[in-house]
């Protein structure tokens, strides 16, 4: 069959011919492949691990101690009423596998040579505090919800999708969509990986929840009950904190909820992990549409922001802002601030971090100087490398944008600003803030532990700007 296909290619000469032909060629030399090896078909697999989950679930003797605070269970079931398609481990294993290696290092610690303890000790440091119940599972898919809200327009799908255009509303008070998505990340997670099928995986399922990272169908809530639904989450977590994601140009709605599930399970986030996603068209042709749409959802931001601030009850609110974001975080902040008297400003956010902002950084300094007394702490990370913001501040803009370290930092104090070129080794060199193991862990010590970049390791001191102080990360092996 396969040569007489070959030969009607080959006296047609048409490509589309000739590639049906090979893919039709690899199709029957797998299965051929999996036949002779006696490997099970996919649906054998699952009907296996659903078995090896059950009897893992049955034999599990270890008790819950009462410092590990229960996880929101995952929704079995879509809008649709559709099953979702694994069944999932009880979500605290990890924090149970933690709270272990504390009780190992509690141990050690009291009877170690004194040179072994500063080692013990960074150890400790890694981990995290011993009731995160946060972290990537080793034998199990992780599950994180994420709260979100967005002004995309919705596809016309019976699962819940959301495209690049603004949405379209009769009133609008209509304009955001609320909801919850549930998010999977693959057992052996990499720190700072986003794992998904590549393009050469022809024969990869993509919603393998044991090999790629998982968006579950999310589910669509009213305004009130989706912040209801915070301030209880919010309740029942050892730290009443919530981490607002806004993300940057050329990102699509799943990517963002991606990357902030990825975010929140290597940070060991505790809290409401939120994610604002505006219309980002997700092609890198469409830059102005996006700079226009970053302008179009500052109001809804703004009053996104609001409804946070008001309703979560939370203690500690972080704002996250990447890229393109920033334009519309900072526009939001100087809102917020210029409404306000002289006496009635104070810190509404325990950190607002800015990591490659992709906004012109003349302006960017007046603006710092506004917004600074929003938060306890601003955070600037910038980079020389960045080739995104390169060419932004070139041949687009033909400025220098706030987020390059190139011909000199933004430095406004009290604002702290971090250099971080040279720990980004993906091409662009642009989403470092997410992807790179130094600056998540510098990150981790930010929010968690409140301290200031004198205070973390791995920052060394620059003195050279005239602008004032500013900090790089120390080279490897320092």
């Amino acid at each position: 069959m396969i040569g007489e296909l070959l030969e009607f290619a080959r006296a047609k000469e048409s490509w589309l011919v000739v590639s049906t032909a090979a893919i039709v060629f690899l199709v029957v030399a797998r299965w051929i492949t999996l036949t002779m090896r006696g490997a099970p078909s996919r649906s054998g697999r699952r009907r296996a691990e659903r078995r090896e989950t059950g009897s893992a679930a049955a034999s599990r003797s270890i008790p819950v101690t009462a410092s590990v605070p229960a996880s929101p269970a995952p929704p079995s079931t879509t809008e649709s009423g559709r099953r979702l398609r694994e069944p999932f481990p009880d979500p605290r294993d990890a924090a149970i596998l933690r709270l272990d290696s504390h009780k190992w290092l509690d141990r050690n610690l009291q009877d170690t040579d004194v040179f072994e303890v500063e080692a013990l000790q960074t150890l400790r440091e890694r981990l995290g505090p011993a009731d995160f119940k946060s972290g990537a599972s080793a034998t199990e898919p992780r599950g994180v919800v994420v709260w979100f809200g967005t002004d995309r327009q919705r596809e016309a799908s019976h699962i819940v999708r959301f495209s690049g255009e603004r949405a379209q509303a009769r009133r609008p008070s209509d304009t955001m969509t609320y909801g919850t998505a549930y998010v999977t990340l693959p057992p052996g997670h990499v720190t700072g990986r986003i794992e998904q099928r590549r393009r050469w995986q022809i024969f990869a399922d993509p919603e393998d929840a044991r090999r790629f990272v998982v968006i579950h169908p999310p589910q669509i809530l009213s305004l009130e009950r989706f912040f209801d639904d915070i301030a209880l989450h919010v309740r029942d977590a050892s730290r009443k904190d919530v981490l607002v994601f806004v993300h940057g140009y050329n990102v699509s709605f799943d990517d963002g909820l991606k990357r902030l599930a990825q975010i929140a399970v290597d940070l060991g986030f505790d809290g409401a992990p939120v994610l604002y996603s505006w219309p980002s068209e997700h092609r890198a042709r469409d830059y102005g549409v996006d700079a226009a749409n970053i302008r179009w959802t500052a109001s809804h931001l703004e009053a996104f922001l609001g409804n946070v601030i008001k309703r979560t009850k939370a203690e500690r609110i972080y704002l996250l802002a990447h890229s393109l974001g920033n334009d519309a975080v900072t526009t939001v902040l100087q809102l917020l601030r210029r409404s306000m008297s002289t006496d009635d400003v104070r810190p509404m956010f325990r950190h607002v971090v800015l990591a490659a902002p992709d906004i012109d950084g003349g302006t960017f300094e007046t603006t710092a100087t506004e917004i600074t007394p929003l938060a306890q702490l601003v955070t600037l990370y910038a980079a020389a490398t960045d080739r995104a913001l390169l060419l932004s501040g070139g041949p687009v803009h033909g400025h220098p944008r706030a987020g390059q370290a190139t011909g000199g930092l933004v430095v406004v104090p009290p604002m702290e600003t971090i250099d971080a070129t040279g720990i980004d080794s993906s091409f662009l060199k642009h989403s470092y803030f997410g992807s790179a193991d130094p600056l998540l862990s510098d990150m981790h010590a930010l929010l968690f532990k409140d301290e200031r970049a004198a205070e973390r390791y791995g920052l060394l001191h620059n003195d050279t700007n005239p602008r004032g102080r500013f900090w790089q990360f120390a080279p490897r092996g320092h």
